[in-house]
């Protein structure tokens, strides 16, 4: 997990993290760290994390479990058809040749329409 998260949720736990846009629900930085070392149970490292979900407390904890578990997320839009996605996650393999540190893979159509990932770290 990002320690500099950890940290602020260590030093004020109560302190707002997220205002979920469509509830207004405040969610605190505790409530996110604890949802984040929650969804880190099913993460390994080093793996692929495909995500396909809206603008969300869940967004953002699995990239926080990402993160710790130095994982990779690839971001997928959430009204990409099934075939889309197996697209996707077989184009980049569970293995893919990733530069050292790669924390995450965005995806963008390119030219040719097909999936190609930018990594950043």
């Amino acid at each position: 997990m990002d320690r500099r998260f950890e940290a602020m949720a260590t030093a004020a736990p109560g302190s707002p993290a997220i205002i979920e846009a469509m509830s207004g629900r405040v969610v605190t930085r505790a409530e996110l760290l604890a949802r984040a070392e929650d969804l880190a149970a099913g993460i390994r490292e080093g793996e692929l994390v495909a995500l396909q979900l809206p603008n969300s407390v869940d967004f953002v904890a699995t990239i926080l479990a990402v993160m710790k578990l130095r994982a990779v997320a690839v971001p997928i839009d959430r009204d990409a058809s099934a075939a889309e996605v197996e697209r996707i996650l077989t184009h980049f393999g569970p293995k893919p040749n990733l530069p050292p540190e790669p924390r995450m893979i965005k995806l963008t159509a390119g030219s040719s329409g097909k999936p190609k990932g930018i990594v950043t770290t």
